[in-house]
């Protein structure tokens, strides 16, 4: 956690199964929450009383797409994922395309509801 340099993230698509599937999540969101780690996550309302969204520094917003691919933006990376039957996660690192999808998660998060 040493190397962080960002204190914050925003994510959407969240469908929580990576906080339910992998073992190391749940403590990592504990020990972001401790260092005052902040996030801003947009995902289905089927998903608004997941445990996931107990943590007090991260802000939830409601849209009702089906997706079962989650997008995190953090600094100049970019981390789409979906972890269904066969895993995929993709890391793209360039400061242009994760200021592009950074624009695109404000307008998502204009539009969805608390």
């Amino acid at each position: 956690m040493g190397r962080i340099k960002n204190k914050s993230f925003c994510s959407f698509g969240a469908t929580g199964r990576a906080y339910d599937i992998l073992y190391e999540v749940k403590a990592l969101a504990k020990e972001l929450e401790k260092k005052n780690f902040e996030a801003r996550i947009i995902t289905n309302s089927k998903y608004q009383e997941h445990e996931m969204t107990k943590f007090k520094s991260f802000e939830f917003r409601y849209l009702d797409i089906k997706s079962e691919a989650t997008t995190t933006i953090f600094g100049d990376k970019i981390g789409i994922h979906m972890l269904t039957q066969k895993p995929i996660i993709i890391l793209i690192k360039n400061k242009e395309i994760a200021e592009s999808y950074q624009n695109h998660f404000e307008l998502l998060w204009r539009i969805a509801k608390e």
